[in-house]
């Protein structure tokens, strides 16, 4: 599998790639490579492939395979929203919900973003929502 995935990877196509990137990623098949990774989803999001703008943003909000550079997130996310991804929708949403990315807190952002992850079906973005709009009082 991991061959076939090389030889599509080569051609250019963006999901052989992003799940190449998600091998070296957590070291399936391959020595674990966080590098090696992020090149492999930085490849994938010029291809427009969504899960690799997600992933990628995700490195570089936590500095991993890569500087940290949370304004590079925010703008992988937002794309990544754009197409569609609940995972971004979430990550996205948690960034304005805290003050974080480099962004200023903003409830009602982080509300629409959670709103659109939970309507998505992410788990998280669900318990997110009812703790912001606070449906777990005592």
């Amino acid at each position: 599998a991991m061959h076939n995935l090389a030889v599509w990877a080569d051609k250019g196509h963006d999901g052989a790639i992003y799940n190449l990137g998600v091998r070296y990623h957590h070291g399936r098949g391959v020595e674990t490579n966080l590098s090696e990774a992020v090149k492999l989803y930085t490849q994938a999001v010029e291809k427009g492939n969504a899960l690799a703008m997600n992933n990628l943003g995700y490195r570089y909000q936590h500095g991993q395979g890569v500087e940290k550079n949370p304004s590079e997130a925010v703008k992988l996310y937002t794309q990544a929203v754009e197409k569609g991804n609940a995972s971004a929708m979430y990550s996205l949403g948690w960034c304005h919900k805290y003050g974080k990315c480099g962004l200023s807190v903003d409830l009602s952002e982080a509300r629409r973003l959670y709103r659109m992850a939970a309507d998505k079906g992410h788990r998280n973005a669900v318990t997110a929502l009812a703790r912001l709009d606070g449906h777990n009082a005592p």
